[in-house]
């Protein structure tokens, strides 16, 4: 996971592995430690083995189980 934009500067540019997922915020193991970023001023670039995706912050600001059951509701 990469941090491409931030509202806070000193955030952009940030890499790491996400740890753990709260609604609001993801706790990153970086090169420097654990740092908690917040999903709604951010948007983060992941990457997979064949490509790299950017989704906007605000996008994920449910908790992964509540996604889950955001995506099956829209699909009926």
């Amino acid at each position: 996971m990469k941090v491409v934009y931030s509202k806070n500067p000193s955030l952009e540019g940030m890499k790491g592995s996400i740890i753990d997922e709260t609604k609001n915020t993801f706790l990153v193991e970086t090169e420097n430690g654990r740092k908690k970023i917040l999903k709604e001023q951010c948007i983060f670039e992941f990457e997979f083995p064949d490509k790299k995706v950017r989704v906007e912050g605000k996008l994920l600001l449910h908790r992964p189980e509540d996604r889950l059951k955001i995506r099956k509701r829209k699909i009926k």
